[in-house]
């Protein structure tokens, strides 16, 4: 991998970017689950002794870019541009908004599903590229993952299945049983709420900038990400 930048507010790598690799994003996901397992070791110290916890999250997302070097002959620079660096950035501040940590693209799922344990979160649409594509959350490597850990995450697509369709009482029942009792599942939290808020005020999820397309489809446009 190649670091970007390193910064208080950014820390950007890329993979598959110095030479080709076939497994790169998978690469990206086994660095973003140790680079988790690591954060939350160091929150827990943060808490313990400052009583304050970090404020993190990780966007992955997979496809082409134009890497070159740039700058002048003072200070240059090797990066990379691409939409997808945006997206990534989209990525990493969506965990604010479902209480998640990893969150990875359509295009990156494609090329992990088979390795990685993930559950599916959200639609947007593109106007720009009219394109619907989904975020995913990357939970942990499929050889890590237990079976009641995949009998909850079933539960957990059942009840987003059915808060899509707006069936929210039933939503519920199923957001439910995918929790692991005694934790905080932020996602999970998220859609609890938002099935709450669909039976409480159900104008207040149509309200919620989805496209003319897709009123019975619930995706919302990509720059409310």
């Amino acid at each position: 991998a190649y670091l970007d930048e390193s910064g208080p507010e950014l820390v950007r790598v890329f993979f598959g970017m110095l030479s080709d690799s076939e497994d790169h994003a998978a690469q990206a996901c086994r660095a973003a689950l140790e680079l988790r397992s690591r954060l939350n070791n160091l929150n827990q110290e943060c808490e313990t002794r400052w009583f304050h916890r970090l404020q993190w999250g990780v966007g992955i997302s997979s496809g082409p870019m134009t890497v070159g070097v740039y700058g002048s002959l003072q200070h240059f620079f090797f990066s990379a541009i691409g939409s997808e660096i945006d997206y990534s950035r989209r990525l990493a501040h969506g965990n604010v908004r479902y209480g998640s940590d990893l969150l990875i693209s359509a295009k990156t799922y494609n090329l992990v599903h088979s390795e990685m344990a993930l559950r599916a979160l959200e639609m947007f649409y593109d106007p720009e590229e009219e394109v619907m594509t989904e975020i995913y959350q990357l939970l942990a490597l499929n050889e890590n993952f237990r079976e009641e850990d995949r009998i909850r995450r079933d539960y957990f697509w059942k009840g987003l299945i059915l808060f899509r369709e707006a069936k929210y009482e039933e939503a519920l029942d199923c957001f439910s049983r995918s929790q692991v009792p005694g934790s905080d599942d932020g996602p999970t939290k998220f859609f609890i709420g938002r099935a709450q808020d669909g039976l409480s005020d159900p104008k207040s999820i149509r309200a919620e900038g989805h496209h003319e397309l897709t009123e019975d489809g619930h995706a919302r446009l990509i720059g409310l990400m």
